[in-house]
């Protein structure tokens, strides 16, 4: 078993390996669409601490995004 595989604890898709491999630990951040520019962003942060934010500006990625993360991991995943 990798590394990754150890910290997430067992066996995963590749989409959360990849994730694991940058040491996810403290959640994952959505913020919704807002009037009038109809952007939003993902808000990563990193088990040491490290802060990653993704801008999307279309609602339809930003909405698949969104479910993407929420396949694999909705716990994680936290909309402010």
């Amino acid at each position: 078993m990798q590394e990754e595989e150890r910290y997430l604890g067992g066996s995963y898709s590749p989409l959360q390996l990849s994730i694991g491999r940058f040491g996810v630990g403290a959640g994952v951040y959505e913020e919704r669409l807002q009037a009038p520019f109809r952007t939003g962003y993902l808000k990563i942060i990193s088990a040491s601490g490290e802060t990653v934010e993704v801008r999307i500006g279309k609602k339809k990625e930003y909405e698949w995004l969104v479910r993407l993360l929420q396949s694999f991991e909705s716990e994680m995943l936290r909309i402010l």
